[in-house]
């Protein structure tokens, strides 16, 4: 646990770092992304949708750190996979 806030407080330091570089020079950008935890829907046990496995909705983030802009986007695997592409 102790190595884990070490690291932890390395990598929000450097974050704090990176952000103030990025508000004071507008010629540098830093942009960072992240797939949140995955939530998957309710499937209800009957008849032949017992069968199907879940739906799974993916939640995907980017944040702007040099103008605290975040989006978020919110979509289920029917609609696009999480994977590298």
């Amino acid at each position: 646990m102790k190595i884990h806030e070490i690291r932890a407080k390395k990598f929000y330091k450097k974050l704090e770092a990176v952000a103030k570089i990025c508000k004071e020079d507008s010629t540098v950008a830093d942009v960072s992304i992240d797939f949140m935890q995955n939530l998957s829907l309710y499937n209800t046990p009957v008849q032949e949708v017992f069968y199907f496995r879940q739906l799974w909705v993916n939640s995907f983030g980017i944040n702007d750190l040099g103008t605290d802009d975040v989006r978020l986007y919110v979509y289920h695997e029917g609609q696009g996979r999480k994977s590298p592409d």
